[in-house]
């Protein structure tokens, strides 16, 4: 602010600039606003570009010609007003958001629509676990809101984050769900699982939320449950429950060449195990490729989705941070629960800690034995003990000092 003050009285005193100083900045500017450097290029809007390069010649073609006439005082004003509209102009389009009137609080438009109705009537009918797809975002800005199962209180694939998970995104990757030539985007503003219906049934979905209702009506599976205003609720009758076991699998990078049609059906039949998981290899039965296309052939949908849900967990209870169930096997298998792998995430079976491991590309698997099993899952953030250790080590260090040396306090 100073140093902007001292250059303001010294230009409007008419100690003059100097002008190949000035002209040089402005390429400098110009020459980082418009980089051929893709790092530098390819993040930077074209209209904010623009723009900002209009006022940058604006700013030093004012400066130069209060110069050249001698009259830098009404330059300077000049200056300071076109200031005022640049800030303006930028306020606009990158910190101002859609505002939300007081009487539109009691409208049912945006996040106070009849997904709320839905939502509340769902939960007071069904307490298992399940996930919701909703075809469209109730928010008010511009870009679909992916957050909605956040808002209204529900479990859904969508997920809007700057760094969303690293497995949830690999997952879809390996589905086909999302391309890799826009991964860009897809890895912040995650389009989950909705328009693949199969994958939504193996992650869980038992509901649908729709303004259009006319494909969810010629679906065979998907039966119509109650109109709210201009939304549809569907039941999945397809749901499968959280957490499939399986005691067949194939390798990763075979189920990585199987084509798109084929993945979703694949992920009801085996478990896939990538090399890292091999000490659970020769517990279980490895398929080939052909072996799976022939068990996929000779199977009907409904008999193997009927199959995966009789022997899936028992729920007994379901939390953010800990869901606990029993098993039934009559070998030994894998759970694969339909949620991301974390390193946080730790398993019991019958009280006894066991190893998670990363099945199907990014969802989280358990090794089960043979017979009837409690199975529990805790979750931790990683690192959670160290950083308390360091953070009540740093507070031993301090209070020591502060007792050993008092003067410390004096200064303080």
């Amino acid at each position: 602010m100073a140093t902007s003050e001292r250059f303001r009285c010294r230009y409007t005193k008419r100690q003059g600039l100097n002008l190949w100083t000035l002209g040089t900045t402005l390429l400098v500017l110009l020459g980082v606003l418009y980089s051929p450097i893709n790092e530098l290029h390819a993040p930077v809007n074209h209209e904010v570009r623009q723009t900002a390069a209009i006022f940058l010649i604006l700013y030093a073609a004012l400066l130069i010609t209060g110069q050249i006439v001698r009259r830098q005082s009404i330059a300077g004003w000049i200056i300071l007003i076109l200031v005022a509209i640049e800030v303006i102009h930028f306020d606009r389009i990158t910190v101002n958001r859609p505002t939300v009137t007081k009487p539109e609080l009691n409208e049912r438009i945006g996040f106070n629509d009849e997904t709320v109705d839905a939502i509340r009537d769902i939960k007071a009918s069904d307490n298992a676990f399940f996930r919701i797809t909703k075809t469209w975002g109730s928010g008010p800005a511009t870009r679909l809101s992916y957050n909605d199962a956040m808002v209204f209180g529900y479990y859904s694939t969508l997920s809007y984050s700057s760094f969303n998970s690293l497995n949830y995104i690999k997952f879809l990757l390996a589905v086909d769900a999302i391309s890799r030539a826009d991964i860009a985007v897809d890895a912040q503003w995650s389009p989950g699982l909705v328009g693949h219906p199969l994958l939504s049934t193996f992650a869980c979905e038992k509901y649908v939320i729709t303004k259009n209702p006319v494909l969810f009506e010629t679906a065979d599976y998907y039966e119509f449950v109650r109109r709210y205003g201009n939304i549809y609720l569907f039941r999945n009758q397809l749901f499968l429950p959280f957490g499939l076991i399986f005691n067949q699998y194939i390798p990763e990078d075979m189920f990585l060449q199987l084509p798109s049609w084929a993945k979703p059906e694949a992920l009801l039949h085996v478990v896939v195990l990538s090399e890292q998981n091999a000490v659970h290899k020769p517990e279980l039965s490895q398929l080939t490729l052909d072996e799976l296309k022939q068990q996929m052939s000779e199977t009907s949908l409904p008999d193997t989705l009927a199959e995966r849900r009789a022997a899936a967990l028992n729920i007994h209870s379901c939390r953010q941070t800990r869901i606990d169930g029993t098993v039934q096997v009559n070998q030994k298998g894998i759970v694969v629960f339909q949620t991301p792998f974390d390193a946080g995430w730790h398993a019991f079976s019958d009280g006894r800690a066991i190893p998670t491991l990363k099945v199907d590309a990014g969802l989280l698997g358990v090794a089960v034995e043979h017979g009837e099993h409690t199975v529990e899952l805790r979750y931790q953030p990683p690192l959670l003990s160290a950083g308390a250790a360091v953070t009540l080590l740093s507070f031993s260090v301090l209070f020591l000092s502060l007792w050993r040396w008092p003067r410390i306090r004096l200064l303080n």
